[in-house]
């Protein structure tokens, strides 16, 4: 089975040049669940915008716009340390704003083409707060049967990846809290929609292109072919069979069926926060978007299923679950990496350079 697409597809943003982090969101308390009228629904959205009844009151983009681009010359001017470069990236886009100039909210300055085509550059993931590990004697031998694979003086390992995605997944939030590759020129992008719609894969990848070259520090490697089985896997391997196996009762719990949620579909969304809360709290005050973007199939199954493996292997010090598999035929019995999950990254990439960070990565080590 292919990867559910998000997977084949979407952490802050992270560009050749600087990295712009989003500002952590505030928790939702848990609440218990209850029944709510459309009124009811309709007042929430009416607090969140105006600040009422105790609400954050929600800055929508072309305020945040013009807010920080009237504010931000006098920011620099007001500095007592002296400015950078990087220091200037961020005030200057607010400001080019307001003349006509790039409006894309909290979205990273354009990338080297030559450091990265949307996918963290080697020397940037050397440089992110990840533990690193001794590479195993396994994950040499897989990497000897990967093209484009290496381990370096560093102990690193070093991958030439490529995924396919919609055009417009394009540097949007991820719905599984990282993102999917394939080795560059694996086969098994046959399964995939490169734009022509053939493969019955509508819902799977897309005629967008991303390749780059990246690193990481302290992979999760375990066995498991495409079509997400490393991630479930990965899962076990941190937290044990029965484990995943209550994590899949959740998945079905905050999934609740469509002719339930199409008429109370505040429902769902409070399911879904419940379960974001439980197994990928950083997520969990972006339960609407996932539901608006795994509308498909069994989409928001696995973006679910996938958001909370992601979670817990950032939590475990890892930047990436690197999936294997063995081959058949004449190289029977070696093995080579068949898919890998970035657990670092928070949106979709860009083929011409952009990419974002989750924040805890950031951080000083």
């Amino acid at each position: 089975m292919p990867l559910p697409v998000e997977g084949f597809e979407q952490p802050e943003l992270q560009t050749g040049l600087r990295t712009m982090v989003e500002q952590p969101q505030a928790a939702i308390p848990p609440q218990p669940v209850q029944k709510k009228s459309a009124l009811d629904f309709l007042e929430g959205i009416y607090n969140k915008l105006t600040g009422s009844n105790g609400e954050n009151r929600y800055q929508l983009w072309p305020e945040r716009l013009a807010r920080e681009g009237f504010t931000a010359p006098g920011n620099v001017l007001a500095k007592t340390e002296p400015s950078t470069t990087e220091s200037l990236i961020e005030p200057a886009l607010a400001t080019s704003g307001l003349m006509g100039g790039s409006t894309i909210p909290a979205v990273a300055s354009r990338g080297l083409a030559k450091d990265a085509l949307g996918i963290i550059p080697v020397a940037k993931a050397k440089e992110l707060n990840v533990k690193a590990t001794p590479a195993s004697d396994v994950l040499k031998s897989v990497v000897e049967n990967t093209q484009g694979a290496s381990i370096d003086a560093d102990g690193h390992l070093i991958l030439n990846l490529e995924r396919r995605q919609k055009p417009d997944q394009e540097m949007s939030e991820s719905v599984r809290g990282g993102v999917f590759y394939l080795p560059k020129g694996d086969k098994n992008f046959r399964h995939y929609n490169n734009g022509t719609g053939k493969q019955g894969a509508n819902v799977y990848g897309g005629e967008q292109q991303v390749i780059g070259e990246t690193a990481f520090k302290n992979p999760l490697l375990v066995k498991g072919a495409t079509g997400g089985k490393a991630p479930e896997a990965a899962y076990t391997q941190l937290m044990g069979k029965d484990a995943f196996k209550q994590l899949q009762k959740d998945v079905d719990s905050a999934n609740i069926p469509y002719y339930v949620y199409n008429k109370e579909p505040w429902l769902r969304v409070e399911e879904v926060s419940k379960f974001l809360e439980k197994h990928a709290p950083e997520l969990m005050n972006h339960a609407e978007f996932i539901i608006d973007n795994s509308s498909n199939g069994n989409q928001l199954r696995y973006a679910l299923q996938e958001a909370a493996i992601a979670s817990a292997a950032r939590k475990a010090g890892h930047d990436g679950i690197v999936g294997y598999s063995e081959l058949r035929g004449a190289d029977k019995g070696k093995k080579r990496i068949s898919e890998v999950f970035d657990v670092r990254e928070n949106r979709y990439p860009s083929p011409t350079g952009d990419y974002s960070i989750h924040e805890q990565f950031l951080n000083s080590k």
